[in-house]
């Protein structure tokens, strides 16, 4: 009768341990999976951070390249004498 009575408890306490360890293995599947999600959509924000860094490089760049064609432009007619 105690024999079964422990048998009967160590049974259960197998099958708790089996369960609460499930759940937290569900918790943190779930966790992991928030977690990736909000690192995905923080890695999105910065590449597209990038992008738009990117295009307006490009764009003082081509600004740069405007302003010194014109000085040089401006420094040859002030060699050649023109007003």
């Amino acid at each position: 009768m105690l024999e079964e009575e422990v048998r009967k408890a160590r049974e259960e306490g197998i099958r708790q341990a089996g369960a609460d360890a499930k759940v937290r293995s569900d918790l943190l599947e779930r966790e992991w999976a928030a977690s990736k999600q909000g690192f995905e959509l923080h890695l999105e924000s910065l590449q597209a951070s990038i992008t738009a860094a990117e295009a307006q490089v490009a764009e003082l760049q081509a600004q740069q390249q405007r302003v010194s064609e014109q000085t040089q432009g401006l420094a040859a007619r002030a060699f050649r004498g023109e007003a």
